[in-house]
């Protein structure tokens, strides 16, 4: 994850919007799991694949949350998921 916006004039590029919107949804997910027994961690491959946010729980169970700045015809399966 990125953590900086280098030009606050330029928010209207796809990866400046794309990199905000993934800071937005990690402070939402680190509020949210504040008091819970979740866990905000991040995934990815020697092959750059990369998951942007998986939940673990204490049971191990993982749930992983992909933060897209764009609008999808429909639901994909990204190859980081499949990986």
């Amino acid at each position: 994850m990125e953590n900086s916006i280098q030009r606050f004039d330029h928010l209207n590029t796809p990866n400046e919007l794309g990199n905000l919107f993934e800071t937005f949804i990690h402070n939402f997910l680190k509020t949210e799991t504040r008091h819970t027994r979740l866990n905000v961690k991040y995934w990815w491959t020697k092959s750059r694949a990369e998951v942007d946010f998986v939940l673990t729980a204490e049971n191990k169970e993982k749930l992983p949350v992909e933060a897209k700045y764009r609008r999808l015809n429909e639901p994909e399966v990204t190859r980081s998921l499949r990986s």
